[in-house]
């Protein structure tokens, strides 16, 4: 099922109960975010449903979104690499070195579980009505079973960068949640 409008914002939930090995246990399924027309992750994943939905909660930006006007109006890369850097600096300047005292902030963050363990991420901010949504996937696994996987991080990634009225943002999630309850 799809919740939004894949070209601007939407949420693709899809439960397979031949991806769930018993029964009444987890639910297995497809969990992706699309934004400005791109899939995040940007291929099929076993997505632990319960998981991805447990991260829209209170905590995630994209239901209780922070306002900033000045990150609001960044261009895209400056406001995704600032926000990114907010919860992991490393990844922003891999030579870093990050203090014991650097607190990680969680508050922009829109990504969920299934996002993240393909390494895209996605953040959120606002300004009176509106939300703002920027995603962009980080590395690529490489390799194969005979010699191993490993991760390369992407050069110069494509971010992805909406703005939506709050309340459509609000339904989409809020019909994600809905979709899985009645699973």
């Amino acid at each position: 099922m799809v919740f939004g409008d894949p070209n601007h914002f939407a949420i693709l939930i899809e439960y397979l109960p031949q991806w769930s090995e018993v029964q009444g246990s987890f639910k297995n399924g497809l969990f992706h975010f699309c934004i400005d027309g791109r899939m995040y992750p940007d291929s099929a994943r076993v997505a632990t449903l319960g998981g991805d939905i447990s991260c829209l909660s209170n905590g995630n930006a994209l239901v209780l979104p922070i306002t900033s006007e000045d990150i609001f109006n960044m261009g895209k890369k400056e406001a995704f690499f600032f926000l990114l850097g907010t919860m992991l600096p490393e990844r922003v300047d891999p030579e870093i070195e990050v203090s014991d005292d650097f607190v990680t902030s969680y508050q922009y963050q829109a990504s969920t579980y299934n996002l993240e363990d393909d390494c895209c991420y996605v953040f959120a901010v606002s300004f009176k009505d509106m939300i703002r949504i920027l995603g962009a996937k980080l590395s690529t696994l490489s390799g194969d079973g005979d010699i191993g996987y490993h991760w390369i991080d992407i050069n110069d990634p494509h971010i992805s960068d909406v703005i939506l009225k709050k309340e459509i943002v609000k339904d989409i999630v809020d019909s994600t949640i809905n979709f899985y309850s009645s699973l």
